[in-house]
């Protein structure tokens, strides 16, 4: 069985009795050791770079049971093909009862871990859903609070330091790559409605043959949304994409990007 770590487990486990004894007992015995730890101690550490920013543990209710949360996440983090029905029906036990905030934190940080761990993201949305119908919730006004952030037009007012701007927006560029395989696997799940038609527009938006890093992981976005979802030709955003990414290809060398458009072509047009 595969276990996944959330930062959470990893900073338990390295706070833990156990694991100091064991690295301080490593580190003595061990001058290589003891230089790699100097190095590690030396380097500074970016606060400002995670990946993600709807922290929904942050102003907790006191009607929050943070211990409840703890243990919902961790049975998160163990789902597998061959145990999701034992942990689906653990975490919903746990929830029996609950009041909607817990429940709304919970959904969140499935939504949070389907974008990182998008290979994981049936799994979750199995769960995702029997919570949804559960407790009708309206998953729409959640997606689109995650939509604005992602998509956020950032001033040099809001944010004046430029490095931290900088991993601000690379953060939400690379959340889009999981962002974009989640909305269209929810709406396939009939969990959200009109989300793909919105999602397409803003990414075409971003295309940008100056800055082909971020292109191509834009790029990557739609071959996910037209890997998932079935698009007609008669369709809206088929012409779009159509057009967009004819334009990016006469226009750049970048191998691989020209590549990953002549698969989104392959299943377009097949």
């Amino acid at each position: 069985m595969v276990i996944h770590y959330n930062i959470d487990n990893i900073c338990d486990i390295i706070k833990s009795e156990e694991f100091i004894s064991n690295y301080n007992k490593l580190s003595e015995s061990d001058e290589k050791i003891k230089e790699i730890k100097l190095f590690l101690e030396t380097i500074q550490k970016n606060k400002n770079y995670y990946r993600l920013n709807i922290n929904p543990l942050v102003n907790l209710n006191s009607s929050v049971d943070i211990t409840i949360i703890k243990s919902i996440t961790n049975n998160i983090n163990k789902i597998t093909d061959v145990n999701k029905d034992i942990i689906y029906k653990e975490i919903l036990d746990i929830l029996d009862n609950k009041n909607l905030e817990t429940i709304n934190i919970v959904v969140n940080i499935l939504i949070d871990s389907i974008i990182i761990n998008s290979s994981f993201s049936e799994l979750y949305i199995g769960l995702l859903k029997q919570i949804i119908l559960k407790y009708k919730i309206d998953l729409n006004i959640l997606i689109d609070k995650f939509h604005n952030l992602l998509y956020k037009n950032y001033k040099d007012t809001e944010i004046k330091d430029y490095y931290n701007l900088l991993c601000e927006k690379n953060k939400c560029t690379d959340n889009s790559i999981g962002y974009s395989s989640l909305v269209v696997r929810l709406e396939n799940n009939n969990l959200i409605e009109n989300k793909i038609d919105k999602l397409v527009d803003e990414l075409i938006t971003k295309f940008d043959i100056n800055n082909q890093e971020d292109l191509y992981k834009y790029i990557l976005c739609i071959f996910n949304i037209v890997k998932l979802k079935d698009i007609k030709k008669e369709d809206k955003i088929y012409q779009q994409i159509k057009e967009k990414i004819d334009y990016v290809s006469q226009n750049i060398e970048n191998k691989k990007i020209k590549f990953k458009i002549m698969d989104i072509n392959d299943i377009l047009d097949p």
